[in-house]
């Protein structure tokens, strides 16, 4: 088994994306992964992207690495958790979070106020 630490050269993303992707999106691991790896260079088109017989996630590295030890996968990609203040930049930017980037724990539950919210 063999493993690699994917870093992405400078201006990249710039150079592919600048005219499809808003710059508070362009350097979501989400999106490197998602655009760059398997849109440009695997050629997955959306309805790969969706297949979960293809594409399966998990917010476990140890179920990715043990997944891709076993041959259960083929490939993991580990990537670095969504920070707030990248969520916080896109919502200010009134813009829209990738799929699959953003896993909240603990999950609140459905219907719980946490806040008074004011208008």
């Amino acid at each position: 088994m063999e493993f690699y630490l994917l870093t992405l050269k400078s201006g990249v993303m710039e150079r592919m994306f600048s005219n499809e992707l808003p710059e508070a999106l362009r350097y979501l691991d989400v999106t490197v992964l998602t655009r760059l790896i398997f849109i440009e260079i695997f050629g997955f088109d959306n309805s790969k992207l969706d297949n979960e017989n293809i594409i399966t996630y998990s917010s476990s590295e140890k179920q990715a690495i043990e997944a891709a030890v076993s041959g259960k996968c083929d490939i993991s990609f580990i990537l670095n958790p969504t920070k707030i203040e990248q969520v916080r930049d896109i919502a200010d930017n009134g813009l829209v979070m990738p799929r699959k980037s953003t896993y909240f724990y603990p999950k609140v539950i459905t219907g719980m106020v946490l806040n008074k919210l004011t208008l």
